[in-house]
């Protein structure tokens, strides 16, 4: 199965680890702390993956819900390496309503390389034509939908945790 790579912002990497390595804290020494902490960090958490995560995707959403349509083609690829894994992210050359060509890079990429001559919907802001993406719910569901699941569960987790038994 082909991983996607979405894109992430530095500053949601960072938080990305400290929420992993406050939940690794928890779990690896759990008599560390009390259950009120606990429930504090889980709750923060909770919020920090919210906020890092779908808020972007929204974003994104809106940029394809609302953006000006086009059909652009695949003129070539960009390498990333992450992880361990390459992914191959899209360039797209696409023709503006006005005219105006335009290419971008695609900010999700996967581990097959796009076919240079293939068509891709894309959608693009119309006052500026360079904020542009391949156009598809994936696009946006699928980090709003990891956000929001654990996101939801660490701030559910840690209300329960605060709570008075």
């Amino acid at each position: 199965m082909a991983r996607v790579a979405f894109p992430v912002s530095r500053r949601v990497g960072v938080l990305f680890y400290l929420v992993v390595g406050s939940i690794f804290l928890l779990f690896w020494k759990p008599d560390l702390l009390s259950q009120y902490a606990w429930g504090l960090i889980l709750a923060a958490d909770g919020v920090v993956l919210l906020l890092g995560l779908v808020r972007p995707a929204l974003r994104m959403r809106g940029l394809l819900k609302s953006g000006a349509p086009a059909q652009g083609t695949v003129v070539g690829t960009v390498e990333k390496t992450g992880d361990g894994d390459t992914y191959y992210h899209p360039r797209v050359q696409f023709t503006t309503a006005e005219g105006r060509t335009v290419v971008f890079t695609s900010t999700f990429g996967s581990q097959f390389a796009p076919k240079v001559g293939d068509p891709v919907p894309v959608r693009y802001r119309s006052d500026s034509p360079e904020q542009a993406e391949a156009d598809g719910a994936t696009m946006w569901m699928l980090p709003a939908g990891v956000g929001s699941l654990f996101g939801l569960g660490l701030l559910v987790a840690g209300i329960i945790a605060i709570l008075p038994e």
